[in-house]
C-alpha cells in the first residue's frame, strides 16, 4: 500500500504507473537452482482509490482500492485501475 497525502486521483495514477513500469522493466535474478545466470520478470496490478466525500473513511478507501485491484486483474493483469463509482 502507498498513501499519497494531498494527491488527487490523477496524480496517484501517474505514480502508480511509474511503479508498475519500474517493476515490469526490472530483471530479477533467478535462484541458481532454476538456471544459473537466469533472470525473471515480474508484473504487478495496482488498484487506486481516492478519499472523497463519497468515501468517508479508511475502511471504505481500502475496499475501493481492493475493488479496483481485482478489476485490474480481471482485465488482464499488469495494469493500473482507479476506482470509479459507477
Amino acid at each position: 500500500m502507498v498513501l499519497l497525502p494531498h494527491t488527487e486521483l490523477k496524480g496517484a495514477e501517474i505514480v502508480a504507473e511509474r511503479i508498475r513500469k519500474t517493476v515490469e522493466s526490472h530483471l530479477f535474478p533467478a535462484d541458481a537452482s532454476f538456471r544459473p545466470g537466469a533472470t525473471l520478470r515480474c508484473t504487478i496490478s495496482i488498484g487506486i482509490a481516492e478519499l472523497t466525500r463519497d468515501c468517508p473513511d479508511a475502511i471504505r478507501l481500502l475496499e475501493q482500492a481492493d475493488t479496483a485491484l481485482y478489476r485490474a486483474k480481471q482485465d488482464g493483469r499488469n495494469r493500473t485501475i482507479a476506482y470509479r463509482n459507477e
